[in-house]
Formats: C-alpha cells, structure tokens, sequence
C-alpha cells in the first residue's frame, strides 16, 4: 500500500448533517495529479466507509456519496465494521 504523503481535498469535503445525524465527507487526491479523487465518509462514532476504486473528478465522488446517501439512508454510514466499497 503506497503512502499519501501530500493530499489536496475537494472543496466539496465537509461534514453533512440529515435527519439529526452527521457525517464528514472527505474527498481529496494526492496533489499535482490529474483525476484519481478518493472518496471517505466517516460517521460521528469513528466508522469509515470507503470506496477503493477512485472517481474521475470531485463531482463525480459527490454524486456517488449523494447517491448512496439517497438510496441506503445517512444512517448507513454509521454501525458498521470500517468498509470498503467497490
């Protein structure tokens, strides 16, 4: 596993608070490259949802976060074992 030793975080990063729960977003890539953003959430109790596969462009990880947020609920993020999403 190769180390990031300097990120740069989308604008879009941030914590997101919907029907009484919050999460931090956090979208970021190592810095000087082109596409590869990286997408974590992490719940107020420390849990990680990750997605290992990298997006094309900070958008595109916002949607998907939008998305998945949307479809399975803000709670989803929370009670879990660390995830890894593909």
């Amino acid at each position: 596993m190769t180390m990031l030793t300097s990120v740069e975080h989308s604008d879009l990063s941030g914590e997101i608070e919907d029907d009484g729960v919050t999460v931090q977003v956090d979208i970021f890539r190592a810095v000087g490259r082109q596409g590869g953003w990286l997408l974590e959430v992490t719940s107020e109790e420390g849990d990680i949802t990750r997605w290992d596969e990298p997006f094309a462009s900070d958008e595109d990880a916002w949607a998907e976060f939008l998305a998945t947020a949307a479809r399975d609920g803000i709670r989803s993020f929370h009670c879990h074992e660390n995830e890894t999403l593909h």
